[in-house]
């Protein structure tokens, strides 16, 4: 079997081919900087924020600080348009808003304008919100469903109560609150007609004793 071997010419050759695939290939202990960092290892610029912004819920994020869904309405209470500030709010479909309302509101057919994004009607369950949902101190939240700010959650809106009945709950009357104020006086009046009502004695019964509609007994042989 031969021997193949390389000799002087061919390693030269071989070596000046390995050399040529190396040119411009890094050290392996090498470093870089990172898109827009001034040190290895830095924090590139690119991973700093989105290079385009995504809105969550309404507003806008790109990663580089946090977001929330949360304003403050201090709108006068006779004013219709409620306005409200929201850093980066949008008003897209399904945009969410978080309100605490400092006045309470007074005006009918209320709307919404968060970040001057348009005054849109607020509604509950699809209709115009009773005006005093909206009070002092009240934090209400809010959907935006394409056309309206619809109120979260639910709220009592049966206002109206009747009086109650024996079959049925509803209010006392006034006419029924003076009688209940008055059972223990009639109560007390009762008993007191109940302990005086029997009554008896050695002597014979006279106009004298008792009251009318009392009874009277005759007992023989009672000493005090």
């Amino acid at each position: 079997m031969a021997n193949n071997y390389l000799d002087k010419t061919g390693l030269t050759h071989l070596w000046e081919k390995i050399k040529a695939a190396l040119a411009g290939k890094a050290n392996t202990n090498h470093t870089h900087n990172y898109a827009g960092s001034s040190s290895a290892g830095g924090s590139a610029t690119s991973a700093v924020k989105l290079q385009t912004a995504r809105t969550v819920d309404g507003v806008d994020f790109d990663g580089s600080a946090a977001i929330a869904h949360y304003g403050t309405c201090s709108t006068a209470a006779a004013t219709a348009a409620k306005v409200v500030a929201c850093t980066g709010f949008k008003l897209v479909t399904g945009a969410r808003i978080i309100v605490k309302f400092t006045v309470t509101n007074t005006a009918a057919n209320p709307t919404l304008n968060v970040n001057s994004s348009g005054a849109k009607a607020i509604q509950y369950r699809g209709a115009a919100i009773s005006a005093g949902q909206l009070a002092a101190n009240r934090v209400r939240e809010f959907v935006y469903d394409g056309s309206a700010y619809q109120l979260i959650g639910d709220i009592d809106t049966n206002t109206m109560y009747g009086n109650a009945t024996q079959s049925k709950a509803g209010l006392m009357s006034a006419t029924d609150k003076v009688k209940l104020d008055g059972i223990d006086d009639q109560i007390n009046q009762e008993i007191d007609k109940k302990q005086n009502k029997i009554l008896y004695g050695e002597a014979a019964p006279t106009a004298d004793i008792g009251a009318v509609g009392d009874i009277y007994f005759q007992i023989e042989g009672v000493s005090n």
